[in-house]
């Protein structure tokens, strides 16, 4: 997907996810050539506004089994908050927490009729979408390496196979070219072998591994994908 003053870009959903892939082999391999010199499965349409080269981002997408236009917002708006956090909450929170969101570190994939359908985290150096202390002591948490890369801090569908992860996917790259970052990472237990499927479809590649997070989730898999060129 690229991203210029003034145009819309309409990309067929697959071909942007073979694009993705396709990206990420061809980094993969210049990365593999310098060493030795010693040196996501949605459908539909989608539709990147011009507003993407502003703060705002503003998304549609198509799926013909839904038959209704799906959008893609970042910030999130206040009056989805609620059922953003909620959503997020019931697949990453605990004991209610977080209450509160960061509108600016998140997208909201949202249906034909207004529902949040998904919604995904975003982290850079100054914070995350969850607001607030965790139900837990903080020592108990081990941060992953620090990265330049903007990281996904979690992603939820309310209907798996709809196309919506590979929406929020797409447009999370969008934001990292607008705002330097040269990439996405993603850090995954590995015993969650959905989201690792799901991941390796986007186009990411394991990057490291290692006991991230909290003590019970074990060896946790860090992912990349390359930002888009924006050139």
């Amino acid at each position: 997907m690229t991203i210029r003053k003034g145009r819309v870009w309409t990309t067929p959903w697959r071909k942007a996810a073979r694009g993705l892939r396709a990206s990420a082999r061809r980094d993969a391999a210049s990365a593999a050539a310098s060493a030795s010199e010693g040196r996501g499965s949605g459908t539909g349409d989608m539709v990147l506004s011009s507003f993407c080269i502003s703060r705002h981002l503003a998304c549609t997408t198509r799926n013909p089994r839904q038959g209704r236009p799906m959008q893609i917002l970042s910030p999130i708006p206040q009056a989805l908050s609620g059922q953003a956090a909620a959503l997020w909450r019931g697949h990453f929170g605990a004991a209610g927490w977080p209450r509160r969101i960061s509108a600016a570190h998140g997208l909201v994939a949202v249906d034909g009729r207004g529902r949040v359908a998904g919604v995904m985290g975003l982290r850079r150096a100054e914070g995350g979408f969850a607001q607030g202390l965790p139900p837990l002591p903080g020592w108990l948490f081990h941060p992953a390496p620090a990265t330049r890369d903007l990281v996904i801090d979690g992603l939820a569908v309310a209907d798996p196979r709809q196309g919506t992860g590979g929406a929020l996917i797409a447009a999370a790259c969008a934001i990292a070219a607008r705002s330097g970052h040269p990439g996405l990472r993603a850090e995954v237990r590995a015993r969650n072998a959905g989201a690792l499927r799901f991941y390796a479809a986007m186009g990411f590649t394991q990057i490291g591994q290692g006991r991230y997070g909290l003590p019970w989730w074990g060896q946790v898999h860090l992912l990349r994908l390359p930002a888009p060129d924006r050139s």
